[in-house]
């Protein structure tokens, strides 16, 4: 199909469909841009894969990644242009402040998989429920690791305080009704979760995992950062912003800026830029 079409240039996403589009066009002169969407180190492929990867990434005009951090993770040789996911505006007025009386909720988002680290964040809930009667916490999302994660609420006692709700296609009207988000992963390729709860007002309590956060969220200013699966730690940010309504409306205001640096304006104009330094002048 490429060889038939001859597009001015080819761009290609995720691992696999990168390495095979990279394959099908040796010999056609035609620049292929690739893009990365997750962690590559954290990525499931076997041996053979993972060194192919390796030699045809060369072959590319460019590499997209998401985040600076996964940069080193690829040869020198490859050229590389990091371009984030942009974080949309909400589509609703949120409130900035919210209400010191009403119960709270602190929320959670993602596949109920290992790698998001919600077990995690329950151990750390636990030693909060006594202190913090008037707070829930809510898990969205569904997946494997359901059963085994509503089993360790159970058996570290937070039936009543623990809601799994299931999937939500609005996420940013799910956020709004929140008061903290936290992300527990152990590994994120671009945490598009985190971007959207700062861009509803969210405080936001975040592992320090690879890869995102830190370049999303300043600690102390947006947002509150934590060493990566460190369970205590994780535990006592939720306290100091749980107990303090003043540093989540602090926190929270700071991250709706967030929609500012990411916005769909500049991800476009990255991408179209990268794409006219490719493709030749003549042909755009």
């Amino acid at each position: 199909a490429i060889r038939k079409s001859r597009p001015d240039a080819v761009i290609a996403f995720i691992d696999l469909t990168n390495i095979l589009t990279l394959v099908a066009t040796i010999g056609l002169k035609i620049p292929v841009i690739i893009s990365e969407r997750g962690n590559p180190a954290f990525a499931i492929m076997g041996q053979f894969w993972c060194l192919l990867r390796q030699r045809v990434y060369k072959r590319s005009a460019c590499l997209v990644l998401q985040t600076h951090a996964v940069r080193s993770f690829f040869s020198s040789s490859i050229p590389k242009s990091v371009i984030p996911n942009p974080v949309l505006i909400p589509d609703y007025s949120g409130p900035i402040l919210r209400s010191e009386t009403n119960s709270k909720t602190l929320m959670a988002m993602g596949g109920l998989y290992e790698m998001k680290g919600f077990d995690l964040l329950l151990k750390a809930f636990a030693p909060l429920g006594n202190k913090f009667p008037d707070w829930m916490l809510e898990i969205w999302g569904e997946g494997a690791q359901r059963e085994n994660l509503e089993s360790l609420r159970d058996e570290l006692g937070l039936r009543e305080r623990v809601r799994f709700p299931g999937l939500t296609k609005e996420h940013y009207k799910t956020m709004s009704q929140a008061d903290i988000f936290v992300l527990s992963s152990r590994t994120e390729g671009f945490p598009n979760v985190l971007g959207e709860a700062m861009a509803c007002g969210l405080p936001v309590v975040s592992f320090d995992c690879p890869s995102g956060p830190s370049e999303m969220i300043q600690d102390g200013v947006n947002g509150l950062l934590v060493p990566p699966e460190n369970i205590q730690e994780l535990s006592s940010s939720l306290e100091r912003l749980m107990a303090s309504v003043e540093l989540r409306n602090s926190l929270g205001e700071q991250a709706r800026k967030i929609t500012e640096s990411y916005s769909l304006d500049k991800i476009v104009q990255s991408w179209e830029e990268l794409i006219g330094d490719v493709v030749p002048e003549h042909k755009i």
